[in-house]
């Protein structure tokens, strides 16, 4: 789990330098600074180690300081940008999705842009209610309606299912330009077991999903 720190440098050291030093080093994760002589790491390390790691590339006897950020006890003044990514754990993009669901059949999904899901569960005729098994697979469409009608994979989706079973369908909306992104989180967050591609590789950077709705079986959190 990667913590937030606040490191304070004295004007004889070069931020330039430190955040150098800091690039392509996984162990760090997002760094941003908003005020002079000082920066925001995301680190999976303790305090010793990022000074120690900092320390590197500091001038002999120059001053600098590193403390975790108590995230439920700070106020001031920055970029909403920057204030975003301390509240999401160091994500600079959040998706708040709201899931609608469950259906029976794909004509019952929305003709627009947005992410689905396709589950292999159970009907509940007496009470309308289904009882969801696993997760199959997770896309995305600037068309969900028209793309699960024809989708390619549908015969791969039904093999899956057992006596009794059927398909299922939940949906949330989202701009076209974010579709890209927010399928690929949610695929590597969730490795639905008829994907493909996406579940063992996130090539965007640290993305925050929040879930909400007829989301089950469906994790949320960081992706990064």
């Amino acid at each position: 789990m990667k913590k937030l720190y606040l490191v304070v440098l004295s004007a004889a050291i070069s931020r330039d330098e430190v955040i150098r030093s800091l690039e392509g080093d996984d162990v760090f994760g997002v760094w941003f600074y908003s005020m002079a002589n000082s920066l925001f790491i995301y680190s999976s390390l303790t305090a010793d180690l990022v000074y120690e790691a900092i320390k590197k590339v500091v001038p002999n006897d120059e001053r600098f300081f590193v403390t975790e950020v108590n995230l439920g006890n700070c106020q001031g003044w920055m970029p909403k940008k920057h204030w975003d990514m301390i509240n999401w754990n160091g994500a600079d993009k959040k998706y708040t999705l709201d899931f609608q669901g469950y259906y029976r059949r794909p004509e019952y999904l929305l003709p627009v842009a947005g992410v689905y899901c396709v589950y292999r569960g159970i009907y509940i005729e007496h009470n309308n209610t289904v009882s969801l098994k696993q997760l199959l697979y997770i896309g995305q469409s600037k068309n969900v309606k028209e793309m699960n009608s024809i989708h390619e994979n549908l015969d791969e989706w039904k093999a899956k299912l057992g006596v009794g079973e059927e398909l299922q369908y939940s949906m949330a909306t989202l701009p076209e330009q974010d579709l890209e992104r927010c399928g690929a989180a949610l695929i590597y967050k969730n490795k639905p077991s008829c994907n493909q591609s996406g579940v063992d590789t996130f090539s965007y950077r640290p993305t925050l999903l929040d879930i909400k709705g007829c989301a089950a079986l469906l994790q949320g959190g960081l992706v990064e």
